[in-house]
């Protein structure tokens, strides 16, 4: 996924690496921050997240990282919050019932979170974790759109993603996503029949009526037509080059192909059936991630990225950056360069490398210094 690739191209030489080390090997690592190991990059990242937010918490309420005392004041606000939590792991109460319940202490510790947030964002190196929190929470809610179907959640995340793809220097992302939005926001109008089959989760692909099941369509694309394709008999397997006429009668003899399938199960008693617990809700999953977490937790505390520091430096080595760089404004880097892209031909519009993010790893290459004796 691009966008994994453009949050590992933000991070670079920040430190997060070695934390992820932590957990995964080093060249699972480069892979991960390149956005090719799909899996593994989201699981990390997930788990940095909940421990950076673990930080910010404990800083915001002086609470212990560890199991709390039993002599330690609580807030009143996070003993509302873990009880929701508590009565929903335990199917005493739906979601929706826990948080009517709990809304107004869900909302007071959200609020002092963001205000927490405000207050790191003052030094940059503060605001560049904190951006980086950001970014895998709005990849979070991604997932959130194509899991369940819901086609205006999933608009607005590409429409938030793509200031991230121009400013760090996915360009040919940056330009389609653009395209495909613009396509999207006129679909209501255009085509209505269309528009009305996407708002009702149809932009995924199922292969279940169940609410966490929805799946992207490239994925399934990958995973079928291409998968086939490449198997012995296929169309890139001792065929070599085929006419038009027999790559359309191969693709159309796929549905047929799939009939005979279902029919050859039903003979031999196999069907396809999905079970009712996720895997990564399994206990030995839930214990390997609570594990994880620890030693995650453990490394940030020893390497605090909020501690108050006016330069922006790695985690790890503590090799400061040039006063100059700009990574923990890639938000505000990427509007701006959409903003000069908007109204040009994309065929001929280009994006600048040189009004990207320049990150801690580029300075460290010297591609910073190169930039500046050039514009000398």
């Amino acid at each position: 996924m691009s966008f994994l690739g453009s949050i590992g191209h933000l991070m670079d030489s920040s430190g997060l690496n070695k934390v992820l080390e932590e957990v995964y090997g080093e060249n699972a690592v480069i892979h991960m921050l390149n956005g090719k190991s799909y899996a593994r990059a989201i699981r990390g990242h997930f788990l940095v997240d909940s421990e950076l937010n673990a930080l910010v918490i404990s800083d915001e309420y002086a609470l212990p990282l560890e199991v709390p005392e039993e002599n330690t004041i609580i807030p009143a606000e996070i003993e509302k919050v873990i009880e929701l939590f508590d009565r929903m792991v335990s199917n005493e109460s739906s979601s929706d019932e826990a948080i009517s319940s709990c809304g107004d202490a869900i909302q007071k510790v959200q609020q002092r979170i963001e205000n927490r947030k405000t207050i790191l964002k003052e030094k940059p190196m503060g605001e560049l974790w904190v951006q980086y929190m950001t970014m895998v929470d709005l990849l979070r809610t991604f997932i959130h759109s194509e899991r369940t179907g819901n086609w205006k959640l999933n608009l607005w995340c590409l429409s938030e993603m793509v200031y991230y793809f121009a400013a760090t220097g996915h360009r040919n992302y940056a330009k389609s996503v653009q395209i495909f939005l613009q396509d999207m926001m006129e679909l209501e109008k255009n085509n209505p029949v269309i528009y009305s089959m996407f708002d009702m989760g149809l932009f995924v692909i199922r292969r279940s009526n169940r609410f966490w099941a929805g799946l992207p369509k490239d994925l399934v694309n990958e995973h079928t037509l291409m998968r086939c394709m490449k198997w012995s008999g296929g169309l890139t397997r001792g065929r070599g080059i085929m006419h038009e006429s027999q790559r359309n009668r191969w693709l159309l003899a796929l549905p047929i192909c799939s009939a005979v399938s279902g029919s050859m199960q039903e003979l031999t008693n196999l069907r396809y059936e999905t079970s009712d617990q996720h895997k990564e809700v399994s206990p030995s999953r839930i214990e390997r991630d609570n594990n994880d977490a620890h030693k995650i937790l453990q490394f940030l505390v020893q390497n605090n990225p909020f501690q108050p520091s006016l330069d922006m430096h790695n985690l790890i080595t503590g090799e400061k950056s040039e006063p100059s760089l700009n990574c923990h404004k890639s938000y505000e880097v990427g509007c701006s360069i959409m903003e000069n892209a908007y109204g040009n031909d994309a065929y001929e519009h280009s994006f600048r490398k040189k009004n990207e993010i320049i990150t801690m790893g580029t300075a460290k290459k010297g591609t910073y210094r190169r930039r500046i004796s050039s514009h000398r």
